[in-house]
């Protein structure tokens, strides 16, 4: 269900973030006992998850059209809105994982310890847990999906900006809290947007697809993060890099909020047009593109566009 989207999104943030926090508390203290201690913990977690995964999770399907692997990613590749978001998209991961990166280093510079990992991540969880839900339940009676994902983009970038201004350990963590702030925002309008995007023939291919954006973005955010921090630091630069970073971040968001309408509709399965039971012929409306015609699917304009005007005073019954 399209409206129920964001506040699932919303609570497996909230999940995961507990995760994060629970598996960084616990490697801060095996890390004292020995590093092999903490790769035998992360060992058994991940076998654990998988056995979880394996048998617990029930089989469902996701798709609702009889589209094969190739067929499907095929229909994702070439379908161009879809791209697009994801190449807009990859600057919102290059911000997201200066994060793990290059703000607790810098965390750790500033408060000379490495305890201010803890302490950032502390801090993280505080705002996914206690505004993980509420924030973004909140700010959708205002704000469409793709809106919570702009502003969210926004926010943290704001956050990785006030990182290079930050001067001692209290500065850090607020710069830290608005980062996570942000991401808060942008998380359940993320996948949301994702998901109203893909095809519903091929659904799970168009995941698959949706995370290339997170290795690429990703990847692209730890090696230019890490390449840009050493050069800041060694020529004396401590607020360049931050500068750089929030200057992605921005430009993601501008692209995310440019391309609104482009990016807000909700794709929907619906059955091939067909004869009206009064035998009058269908009516026939804008063009579906090839991956709709297959699908059956018809995009469902943004809330609160022109679009949807129209669509709203069409549909009203004729006095």
């Amino acid at each position: 269900d399209p409206q129920s989207r964001p506040r699932l999104y919303a609570r497996m943030g909230v999940i995961g973030g507990l995760g994060v926090t629970v598996g960084t508390q616990l490697g801060a203290i095996l890390i004292k006992v020995d590093f092999a201690a903490v790769c035998l913990a992360s060992t058994i977690a991940y076998l654990v998850i998988f056995l979880v995964n394996w048998f617990g999770l029930p089989s469902m399907k996701v798709s609702m059209g009889p589209v094969g692997s190739r067929a499907g990613l095929s229909m994702a590749l070439h379908d161009r809105d879809f791209v697009s978001f994801l190449l807009i998209l990859t600057g919102y991961w290059f911000a997201w994982t200066q994060f793990s990166l290059t703000i607790t280093l810098a965390a750790t510079d500033i408060a000379g310890t490495d305890s201010a990992v803890a302490w950032i991540y502390a801090v993280n969880t505080a705002i996914t847990v206690g505004l993980g839900l509420f924030l973004p339940r909140l700010l959708e009676r205002w704000c469409a999906p793709i809106d919570l994902l702009a502003w969210g983009t926004l926010v943290l970038s704001i956050g990785l900006a006030a990182i290079g201004f930050a001067q001692d350990t209290m500065t850090v963590l607020i710069a830290a809290a608005i980062f996570s702030i942000g991401v808060v925002i942008a998380r359940p309008g993320q996948e949301t947007v994702t998901a109203n995007l893909a095809d519903p023939a091929a659904r799970g291919t168009y995941f698959g697809v949706a995370a290339l954006s997170l290795a690429v973005g990703g990847g692209l955010g730890n090696l230019f993060g890490g390449i840009a921090y050493d050069a800041g630091r060694d020529h004396d630069l401590q607020v360049a890099p931050w500068l750089f970073f929030a200057a992605v971040g921005l430009a993601a968001a501008a692209g995310i909020r440019l391309n609104r309408q482009r990016f807000g509709v909700i794709r929907e399965h619906r059955p091939p047009p067909g004869p009206s039971p009064h035998g009058e012929p269908a009516r026939q409306g804008k063009a579906a593109s090839p991956a709709e015609h297959l699908a059956g699917i018809a995009p469902r304009p943004l809330p609160g566009s022109k679009a949807a005007d129209r669509t709203s005073a069409a549909n009203k019954p004729i006095a």
